[in-house]
């Protein structure tokens, strides 16, 4: 936390990690202190989810400005933008309505497995589109398991004289990773 920034400049802070083994870690954040307020923004739940495909992803925001006097109740009136960070993941259709809401509704299916998406929420006043900030969400996509359905219920009964047939394509990759599935 500092406080001697100096408004309207741009500033680069660099953290370095190490452990009694001589392991570090760096990572960097750049920034630019503003001459106005701007909103803090968080995600309600957290910032990483684990997900099934077949789940439905709500990520929902909320962004608030400081309880300051000199802040007009003109600015208290926020907008939101959500967008999807280009990352490698297969990029979303999303609509300006959804971008433009506080919640994100991802439904079921609409993610594919084995990727990491990342969204960007970013909130304003209404009043004031440059005091901007954001909050971001990464959102990992699981594989599900291998449904094996055989058709017809768990016993049957086959005269000497009768061919049995299985009939197993209900199975499912819930997933929709595997093209083909072999049956043994």
């Amino acid at each position: 936390s500092r406080n001697d920034t100096i408004a309207g400049a741009r500033y680069r802070m660099r953290l370095r990690v190490s452990n009694f083994l001589g392991e570090s870690s760096e990572d960097v954040v750049e920034f630019q202190k503003l001459n106005v307020s701007v909103p803090t923004v968080a995600l309600m739940a957290g910032d990483r989810r684990d997900i099934l495909r077949s789940a439905s992803v709500l990520l929902r925001g909320m962004a608030t400005l400081p309880q300051a006097d000199c802040v007009p109740a003109s600015w208290r009136v926020m907008s939101y933008s959500w967008s999807q960070l280009s990352n490698g993941a297969p990029e979303l259709a999303m609509t300006e309505t959804t971008r433009r809401n506080k919640d994100l509704y991802l439904p079921p299916d609409s993610l594919t497995t084995y990727h990491t998406y990342q969204f960007e929420l970013s909130a304003f006043p209404e009043i004031a589109p440059s005091a901007k900030n954001f909050a971001y969400a990464w959102v990992t996509v699981l594989p599900e398991a291998l449904v094996a359905s055989i058709a017809g219920g768990s016993n049957r009964i086959a005269g000497s004289d009768s061919a049995i047939t299985l009939d197993a394509s209900a199975s499912a990759d819930p997933s929709a990773v595997a093209a083909n599935m072999t049956f043994e």
